[in-house]
C-alpha cells in the first residue's frame, strides 16, 4: 500500500494497482436503479415491443433498471420465435 498526495495535499491510502472503492458506489447503483431510461433504451424497447407484438412492453415512465430486464425478456422472446416449433 501506498499513500498518495491529492492536489491539495491531503494524504489517501491506495493499493498499488487498484483504484480506491467509491464511497458513493452503493448510492450510484441506486441512483442508476431508480433514473429514467436513456434515449438508446427507449429506441430499442419501442423497436423491441413492435417487433415481439407486445406494444404493452414499452412504457416511456420506466427507470433505466426495468428498461433493461424488459429488453432482455424480450430479445430471449424473439430468439425463441425465431427457432423452428418443436415437434414431437
Amino acid at each position: 500500500m501506498s499513500l498518495r498526495k491529492s492536489p491539495s495535499g491531503a494524504s489517501s491510502a491506495r493499493q498499488e494497482g487498484k483504484s480506491a472503492p467509491s464511497a458513493n458506489a452503493p448510492e450510484d447503483r441506486v441512483n442508476a436503479a431508480q433514473a429514467p431510461m436513456a434515449p438508446a433504451q427507449a429506441a430499442e424497447l419501442k423497436q423491441l415491443a413492435e417487433e415481439a407484438f407486445e406494444p404493452d412492453a414499452f412504457d416511456p415512465s420506466l427507470t433505466q433498471a426495468e428498461a433493461g430486464e424488459r429488453i432482455r425478456a424480450l430479445k430471449a422472446k424473439l430468439r425463441l420465435l425465431s427457432e423452428p416449433p418443436h415437434t414431437a
